[in-house]
């Protein structure tokens, strides 16, 4: 592997002198004024001390160990929060309801089913209440 490293050093090497040189060429001086060798040897530098810190790294970092899960219940440190747990842990259910789920308000709308031209939700379901213009009559709705 450290061979890999070598040869890619040389070839990001080569490539910083022939930058520099490009560089020189166009603007009349390399970057910063440095030599073209300087930016080769930069080059190879920094990779090859990237390639070292990772095989430091590979050798001397131990694996984690993953420890078991456990859920912590919110105490109510933030402001406006109650003082107690909102998650009671030994009986895994709400130490308070959940807020219903709000929908529109009681009204006609149109039919879900197509059938008729209205049906009436009364705020949380669909009631078997049907218009078909002036006409108001009753159509169960279908079993799903």
């Amino acid at each position: 592997m450290p061979v890999v490293y070598l040869v890619v050093g040389c070839v990001v090497a080569a490539l910083a002198y022939r930058e520099s040189e490009t560089f020189k060429r166009k603007n009349g001086v390399t970057p910063w004024h440095w030599p073209s060798w300087v930016w080769a040897f930069v080059g190879f530098v920094s990779l090859v001390l990237c390639a070292v810190l990772l095989l430091i790294a590979r050798r001397r970092t131990k694996p984690v160990q993953m420890a078991s899960f456990q859920p912590l219940a919110p105490t109510g440190s933030v402001t406006g929060l109650p003082s107690q747990p909102l998650l009671d842990l030994n009986r895994l259910s709400y130490s308070t309801p959940p807020s219903p789920v709000v929908g529109p308000p009681p009204s006609w709308h149109p039919d879900p089913t197509g059938r008729f031209a209205s049906r009436y939700w009364d705020g949380s379901q669909w009631t078997d209440v049907v218009s078909d213009g002036n006409a108001t009559t009753s159509d169960p709705l279908p079993v799903s």
